[in-house]
């Protein structure tokens, strides 16, 4: 028998959807390591809401179910509008069982100009997962890398069409601040990481690769990956972003499970849901004595 401990989990959390939520908590397990943190039962033989945990990092996910028409699997849409990025000391290692549990390869383990080692792969579904020995963190000052030691941790990242009005808009509606940005030889933006509380977002401008990531406004307005953010006081941050120009998809509300939540969208068409439910991360501890 094992006691459990909790910390607080990160101030953004990512979530992606798959058709048969089981089988993807079964494939992220093999792949890359993650261990359940949360399920709850939807009733209906389904998942409502599950957290995995990797490292210092949580991951939500849930069934693709037809009433969801704001996100859809990859698969569905053919595109992807956002990817999860790991960092982790372990690439080529993560590599080899990653693609022994079945995801295909976008990119084998190559090294970067900028000093990192990473690799691309999808999973079934399509999303889309990259891995690399470059270690950011929002305690750290610009870009720096916190190193290669300590746990794995994870990373939302998407593309705008104009990255620089984003980075504008993000800032001013939801209160992120720039912690790293890079120009890219035009009028774009190369990278960026946005700090928000104790999390980091990673943006650039889009580009032409082989990841197929789109807006969401070029999809019609389809996610495929949601993005939720710890808040503490959900109304008077709704009021900042209504003023700011976001498009509100469902004003400040209670849930059944204790928090208070919207859901707003940026101009590009990204989903993101604020509330005041903070996940926690779960780890077993020594076997009781």
């Amino acid at each position: 028998m094992h006691d459990s401990a909790t910390e607080n989990g990160p101030d953004i959390t990512s979530s992606v959807l798959y058709t048969d939520a089981r089988n993807g908590i079964d494939f992220l397990k093999r792949a890359f390591g993650f261990a359940e943190n949360l399920l709850v039962p939807d009733g209906r033989g389904g998942l409502a809401h599950v957290e995995l945990r990797l490292g210092r990092s949580l991951l939500m996910l849930g069934d693709a179910r037809p009433e969801r028409v704001d996100f859809k699997t990859p698969r569905d849409v053919g595109a992807v509008t956002g990817a999860i990025y790991i960092a982790t000391s372990e690439v080529d290692a993560l590599f080899e069982r990653a693609t022994a549990a079945g995801a295909a390869v976008v990119a084998k383990p190559f090294d970067t100009d900028y000093g990192a080692r990473n690799f691309t792969v999808r999973d079934a579904e399509g999303n889309v997962w990259s891995a690399g020995t470059y270690h950011p963190t929002a305690d750290a000052p610009g870009g720096a890398d916190a190193g290669l030691e300590g746990p794995p941790e994870i990373y939302a990242a998407t593309r705008y069409a104009d990255a620089k009005a984003a980075i504008a808009f993000l800032k001013n509606a939801f209160g992120f601040e720039e912690h790293y940005v890079v120009p890219d030889e035009g009028d774009g933006i190369a990278h960026a990481q946005l700090s928000y509380g104790t999390s980091l977002f990673m943006l650039s401008s889009l580009a032409r690769d082989t990841y197929g990531m789109k807006t969401p406004r070029q999809l019609g307005g389809v996610n495929t990956l949601g993005l939720y953010l710890v808040v503490r006081d959900p109304d008077a941050h709704y009021a900042r972003a209504k003023a700011a120009g976001a498009e509100i998809v469902d004003g400040p509300a209670d849930t059944n499970y204790g928090s208070r939540n919207y859901v707003a969208r940026d101009p590009e068409g990204f989903v993101w849901t604020f509330g005041t439910y903070r996940p926690q991360i779960v780890r077993a501890t020594s076997p009781a004595s």
